[in-house]
């Protein structure tokens, strides 16, 4: 979101608007995504949850019984 802002700044303003994008913006943009990175790696696992399909594995192994039941 604070990097969108910059971005809006120059677009619609042309220029740097120290009164509405400040230092503290800037912090937060570096600040939030260090933070964001050095703690991301230790949510690999919520990754895999929000990737996980009920009920694939099972019509996978369905499949793969019904195939070689018909050799």
């Amino acid at each position: 979101m604070d990097c969108t802002l910059v971005i809006f700044c120059y677009v619609f303003f042309g220029a740097w608007q120290w009164y509405i994008v400040g230092i503290s913006t800037l912090f937060a943009m570096v600040y939030v995504g260090a933070v964001g990175n050095a703690v991301g790696k230790h949510f690999a696992w919520f990754d895999r949850i929000l990737a996980y399909q009920p009920g694939f594995r099972r019509h996978v192994y369905g499949l793969a019984r019904y195939l070689f039941k018909q050799k």
